[in-house]
């Protein structure tokens, strides 16, 4: 997930750097820029804002009400727009004097909604569907470009990329747990030895010796949050 920056006060953006340090999920890379024209220089994907509303170049709230397709939150000294900038497209503001306390909260509840909102269409031998990513909990590949993946208690079968290209577009949060065999980490509610255990559907996989102690230390990181 990229987590863009625009902030023309240098000092703020290296305390949001910094701060966004303590959350500790490798699938984040951050990227900061000191004005909105930087920014779209650069052409770097977005998948989350970090906005301050006043600069030079470009008022924050009028950007945000011209790119709708943009998830923002607004870091901000200026506390008495806050209502002028509601927006479906804004997640949240945080003021600056709090950002120490209130930062990294407020990122990763914005993280885990929009992890709920990605969906991904695929093509398998039931028909082509809409998948929300978070509904799917494991996979595992079975032979010639041919992968099984299990979504609300249901099996499909997906035939067209590498296992790895695969579990790559489908992007945060799933993990390989043996060369064969992938999981949604949110549906993991626990590690018992080198077995994952998965909700709602009860079922036990078996962790490569590999793998182990990577996937352990994923969950426990994950599970501190």
């Amino acid at each position: 997930m990229n987590i863009v920056i625009v902030d023309d006060e240098p000092m703020i953006l290296n305390i949001i750097q910094k701060q966004l340090q303590y959350i500790h999920d490798k699938d984040i890379e951050t990227y900061s820029f000191t004005s909105i024209q930087d920014m779209q220089k650069a052409r770097v994907p977005i998948d989350l804002l970090l906005l301050d509303i006043d600069m030079p170049d470009c008022d924050g709230i009028t950007y945000s009400k011209e790119h709708r397709d943009m998830k923002i939150i607004f870091v901000t000294s200026q506390g008495q727009r806050m209502k002028e900038a509601f927006g479906y497209n804004v997640y949240g503001f945080v003021e600056k004097d709090h950002l120490k306390e209130e930062l990294c909260q407020k990122v990763i509840e914005v993280i885990k909604e929009l992890k709920q909102e990605r969906t991904i269409e695929l093509k398998t031998d039931l028909g082509c569907f809409q998948f929300y990513l978070k509904d799917i909990v494991y996979g595992q590949y079975l032979s010639d470009r041919r992968i099984s993946f299990v979504v609300n208690q249901k099996s499909y079968i997906y035939k067209g990329k590498t296992f790895k290209e695969f579990v790559e577009m489908l992007g945060d949060g799933f993990y390989f747990i043996d060369r064969d065999t992938f999981i949604n980490m949110d549906h993991v509610i626990g590690i018992v030895n080198n077995q994952v255990i998965l909700k709602d559907i009860h079922q036990k996989l078996i962790i490569s010796s590999r793998r182990q102690k990577e996937v352990k230390d994923i969950f426990l990181r994950r599970k501190r949050k």
